[in-house]
Parts: structure tokens; sequence; C-alpha cells
């Protein structure tokens, strides 16, 4: 899933967080192949479901996590759950996407 962000071509890939095997979503730079950024957190102490991605909207992510929201790719499911000072935003894939489009990280 491509997309651009400051004049870049960015996109967004899958891996595995190796503690708990969650799908972790991470932004990288097309040309380069280098990571720009990981858009969800691995949080272990919220249940929620596998469909479900834990998003980090804070800091450095701020401004490209709502360039990707407004792809109109993903929905916010609504569910936030506090990790330390900052808030987590739950969201999933909207139809028709899925991660069979979202290739792996290489």
């Amino acid at each position: 899933m491509k997309f651009y962000f400051r004049k870049r071509e960015l996109e967004i890939r899958q891996s595995v967080y190796r503690n708990n095997n969650r799908v972790a979503l991470v932004i990288v730079d097309v040309e380069t192949g280098e990571n720009f950024a990981t858009l969800t957190v691995n949080v272990t102490n919220v249940n929620y479901p596998e469909d479900v991605f834990a998003i980090k909207t804070w800091s450095e992510n701020e401004e490209v996590a709502e360039v990707i929201f407004n792809t109109d790719a993903f929905e916010d499911t609504g569910r936030r759950a506090e990790n330390g000072h900052v808030i987590i935003e739950f969201w999933r894939l909207k139809p028709p996407y899925s991660l069979a489009h979202i290739p792996f990280v290489t």
C-alpha cells in the first residue's frame, strides 16, 4: 500500500513482533528501501482482535498516521488504551484492503 508524505513515496509493509507474533506495520521509503517509521506499537497488556492494529498517532508519527488514515484504507474502531502518557488508537483495514495487499518487509 503506497502513499505520498512530504514528497516521498512510502509504502506500508508488514512484519511481526517477535515476543507475541502480532503484525507490525512498518513504513518504508520506496526509493531507498529504508524504514521511515513504524505505524503500530507492540501492546502486550491489552487484548484486541487479530484484525485490529494498535496505532502510534503521537510524536513523530502524528502527521504520517493522519496521512495514512486519510488514504481511506483504515477505519478507526473507536477503541483507545492508555500507555503511559499516550493514548493508543486501534484501527482495522477497510474492505477491500487486507493484509494480503501489504507486502512483508524484506
